[in-house]
């Protein structure tokens, strides 16, 4: 947001066939603007690129 980071997110893997999302961060004065969603989406396209079959969320 202007230069400034303001969400992160992890995926990491899980087993051979899934990986994890983990740690979705979004800072207050950047929600509400669908960067959560978009930070999700990517991960989802990044899991779907590299082969993995499930996407769960971590505990």
């Amino acid at each position: 947001m202007n230069g400034e980071i303001v969400g992160s997110i992890f995926v990491v893997e899980g087993n051979e066939d899934t990986a994890k999302l983990r740690l979705l961060i979004v800072d207050p004065k950047a929600r509400g603007l669908g960067l959560g969603s978009q930070l999700v989406k990517e991960c989802i396209n990044f899991s779907r690129r590299v082969g993995y079959k499930k996407l769960v969320m971590d505990e």
